[in-house]
C-alpha cells in the first residue's frame, strides 16, 4: 500500500493525485508500515493530500521512530529542536533523537549531533565529540560534515 501512494503521490504509471497518495500512505501506516507513517507525516507536514496538521505529523513520526526508522528519529528530534507540532522546544531531547539516527550509521544525524556538541545546543560545548561525528559524516561522504570538520581544523579547535 506504502508503494501505492508513493506512485500517486510521484505519478509514476498514475496520475499524480495527492488525496490519493495521502489515502494509500493513511491504510499502510495505520497498519503499521513506518515507511508509510514517515510520508504519511510528511503529507501532514507539508500540507500534501490533506491539511496541514503539525501535531497529526508529529505523531506519525513519532509511530515510525517505535519502529526503528532513522528518518523519523531525525524529523522527531526537528520537531523537539524547533518545538513545532504541540511539542515543547527542548534541544536536549532533540539531542538524544539525533543521537539515535546517528548511532545506526546516519551521516546528516552524525552531522547535525557534531554541531550541536561543537556549538553546544542541548549539551555543554565539546569539540572532541564534535570532531568525531564531523569524522564519522564525512566518512560517509557527507559535505556538510567535511566542512564542519574543516571550519574546526581551522579554527584550532581539533
Amino acid at each position: 500500500m506504502s508503494c501505492l501512494g508513493f506512485f500517486y503521490e510521484k505519478g509514476e504509471g498514475v496520475t499524480a493525485d495527492p488525496k490519493q497518495a495521502f489515502t494509500w500512505y493513511e491504510m499502510a501506516a495505520n497498519g503499521g508500515d513506518s515507511v508509510a507513517q514517515v510520508n504519511l507525516a510528511l503529507c501532514y507536514e507539508k500540507g500534501n493530500g490533506t491539511e496541514k496538521d503539525g501535531a497529526k505529523a508529529f505523531h506519525w513520526f513519532n509511530q515510525a521512530s517505535k519502529a526503528g526508522n532513522v528518518n523519523a528519529f531525525i524529523n522527531v528530534g526537528v520537531y523537539y529542536e524547533k518545538g513545532e507540532g504541540g511539542v515543547t522546544k527542548d534541544m536536549k531531547a532533540a539531542l538524544g533523537w539525533y543521537l539515535k539516527a546517528a548511532s545506526v550509521g546516519d551521516a546528516t544525524a552524525m552531522t547535525i549531533v557534531a554541531c550541536c556538541y561543537e556549538n553546544g545546543e542541548g549539551t555543554a560545548v565539546d569539540n572532541e565529540k564534535a570532531a568525531h561525528y564531523y569524522t564519522e559524516g564525512a566518512m560517509k561522504g557527507n559535505s556538510h560534515a567535511k566542512e564542519g570538520l574543516r571550519r574546526m581544523m581551522k579554527a584550532n579547535k581539533v
